[in-house]
Order: C-alpha cells, then sequence, then structure tokens
C-alpha cells in the first residue's frame, strides 16, 4: 500500500509542482489571515497589540449593539437592491 502511494506520487509530481504556488497563496493571504482575526476577536487588541485575552465580551457587546442589527438589515437590503438591479430578464 505504501509503495503504491510513493509510485503514485512520483507519478504526479508536476501537478503538486503547479499547485504549489496557489496553495502558498492560499494559506498565507486567505487562511493566515483569517485565522490571526478570529484570535484577534477574543483579545482586547488596541494600536500597540493585545492587551491581554478577554473571551467573549467583544460578541457581547457587539450583539448588545442595536446599530449592529441595524447595519445587518441595511446590508441586506443593498444585497438585494444590488441583486435584483443586475438580474436581466430574458
Amino acid at each position: 500500500m505504501k509503495a503504491k502511494f510513493y509510485k503514485d506520487l512520483r507519478k504526479s509530481y508536476i501537478f503538486y509542482l503547479f499547485i504549489a504556488p496557489a496553495m502558498f497563496y492560499f494559506l498565507v493571504f486567505i487562511v493566515y489571515p483569517l485565522i490571526q482575526g478570529l484570535l484577534m476577536s477574543f483579545q482586547n487588541f488596541g494600536l500597540l497589540g493585545s492587551k491581554g485575552y478577554i473571551g467573549f465580551e467583544n460578541y457581547r457587546k457587539l450583539f448588545n449593539d442595536p446599530f449592529f442589527y441595524q447595519t445587518i438589515l441595511n446590508t441586506l437590503i443593498v444585497t438585494v437592491g444590488i441583486v435584483a438591479g443586475s438580474v436581466r430578464g430574458n
């Protein structure tokens, strides 16, 4: 089983060489910032960096803010308007 895996890997190494730059781009510019943003959301973060872990306090503030819900509603209205305005009937 192991020998077959290495044999197949040797046959398709060109494929992996071609896909490596795209995977590198995806990991560096998409996955890493996404994980960093998630970790930052659980910290008290300022201009000079993290001031410590605060858990879900940022999310409590977010969901208790009345402007958050208004912003979500406005975003949905604009999105529906853009999609409806850009769909052409035949």
